[in-house]
């Protein structure tokens, strides 16, 4: 009797201890599912798209002046810690637009809407990038951000990344048609543009958004004579 009941005591305990056993595994592969899952949906899930509204809110654009830009006398330093003015690129169409380095949302996709146009154009028309943040964006900031993205071989036009004075920012901002803010997060809210300029620094073309299709932009650039198909 006392030998049936050590038997009846032994499986009992060795149950409980598979049933336990089996919880835990059970518990760490849901919790290893829910992780891989998480991982799998960090760009394109609702999360994500939460997270992209919290540091950025498009601004829409205003007015753009009709006066060339060659006419300001700002002087931008560059990447390189090169001073330069606007009017240095005179003679030539530019492409202009004006983003902040800290931005991983909106900024990245307007550099790179600016690159697609550049390569679609197929002519080798330097960019422009200005700071909203020039207290962060320093030049060896920035040298380091187009080194990093891809933006520094100038294989399709010289990309130059500017800095100035928050009063320059400001003023071309407002010829641009851009507006923006600083947020209390350090971010900013803020227009997304792409502008054109013609040889004599007057804004031609403008596109507005982050959205990589810029066929259209492509036919208004070529049909206002700013390049050659």
């Amino acid at each position: 009797m006392t030998l049936l009941r050590f038997h009846a005591t032994f499986w009992s305990v060795a149950l409980v201890t598979l049933f336990a056993l089996g919880s835990v595994l059970a518990d760490g592969g849901d919790r290893d599912h829910a992780d891989g899952h998480g991982a799998g949906q960090s760009d394109e899930s609702p999360h994500r798209h939460d997270a992209h509204g919290s540091h950025h809110t498009p601004l829409p654009l205003t007015n753009v002046a009709t006066d060339s830009l060659y006419h300001l006398s700002t002087t931008w330093t560059d990447q390189h810690g090169h001073a330069l003015r606007l009017s240095d690129f005179h003679g030539q169409p530019v492409m202009i637009t004006m983003f902040y380095g800290n931005c991983t949302t909106a900024c990245p996709l307007l550099l790179h809407r600016a690159r697609t146009l550049q390569t679609d154009l197929g002519v080798a028309m330097p960019v422009l990038a200005v700071s909203f943040d020039p207290e962060t964006d320093t030049p060896a900031a920035m040298r380091d951000y187009a080194a990093q993205r891809g933006y520094a071989d100038g294989t399709l036009g010289a990309w130059s990344f500017l800095s100035g004075t928050p009063s320059a920012i400001r003023t071309l901002a407002t010829m641009l048609g851009v507006q923006y803010q600083r947020r209390g997060d350090g971010h900013f809210d803020h227009s997304n543009l792409i502008a054109v300029l013609d040889a004599d620094g007057v804004v031609r073309v403008r596109t507005e958004g982050t959205s990589p299709d810029v066929s259209r932009v492509v036919e208004e650039v070529r049909a206002a004579g700013l390049v050659r198909p």
